[in-house]
């Protein structure tokens, strides 16, 4: 899968996401954050103006929040919830995922096919 996207700064990026997840979370933390008073989803929880917050579900006693945003056409999904560490998720539109189960490190963030999303959506 790749990812082309304009972001506030107005450059265009292609990038493989599944081979360089770490680049894809990171400029898509960004693409959705204001990140200007600290990291986005650890510091700063400000959203930019092109993202449209939905509606969190509590499950479990974890409260998810979700967002989304358009990019080149295409609709990505993000997905953050606390559970003592901080995760952030990207849900692109053809079911394929990047998540960061420590939000607060700027590393880790793993791909997830669709398979293996269905995968963990069926648990």
């Amino acid at each position: 899968m790749k990812l082309r996207t304009n972001f506030p700064y107005k450059i265009s990026v292609e990038i493989d996401v599944a081979n360089n997840p770490d680049l894809a979370g990171e400029l898509l933390r960004n693409a959705f954050f204001d990140q200007s008073e600290g990291r986005g989803c650890y510091v700063s929880f400000k959203l930019r103006d092109n993202v449209k917050e939905l509606p969190s579900k509590i499950i479990d006693g974890i409260n998810f929040h979700y967002a989304c945003a358009e990019f080149d056409g295409k609709e990505i999904t993000m997905e953050y919830w606390w559970d003592g560490d901080g995760s952030l998720s990207f849900i692109f539109e053809d079911g394929c995922a990047i998540q960061n189960n420590d939000c607060k490190k700027t590393y880790n963030w793993k791909f997830y096919s669709k398979e293996e999303m269905d995968r963990k959506l069926e648990r």
